[in-house]
């Protein structure tokens, strides 16, 4: 997705949470899932839509080569970035193996190694 930075800026009690800021000269890498239409108010409520931390978003993306459109999570309140839980981390990776590309990962890793 271009135009996105991938970021920890979204501050709760137990940590940093992923989150998408605009920027013009970044790319975000991630998975898109193909979901039922009935299952939009569960993801709504898991992503913190309904208790305002996050904002739903249409954004383009690339799939199989070909231009396509996504709903995204962004957060609505910004914070300086802050380092994620030991767990919370290892869930962002592990989710990212076998998928994101490997300058991705050590981009995230590095992120995160930073805190």
């Amino acid at each position: 997705m271009d135009g996105f930075a991938f970021q920890f800026s979204r501050s709760t009690k137990d940590g940093g949470k992923a989150d998408l800021v605009e920027n013009k000269h970044e790319v975000v890498e991630g998975k898109v899932y193909q979901i039922p239409h009935d299952a939009v108010r569960y993801l709504y409520k898991r992503e913190g839509v309904y208790a305002g931390a996050y904002r739903p978003a249409i954004v383009p993306v690339l799939v199989n080569d070909l231009m396509d459109q996504a709903i995204t999570f962004i957060g609505v309140e910004k914070s300086p970035e802050t380092a994620p839980t030991q767990l919370y981390a290892t869930e962002i990776l592990r989710g990212g193996n076998d998928f994101l590309s490997e300058e991705y990962l050590n981009k995230i890793r590095w992120k995160i190694g930073r805190f």
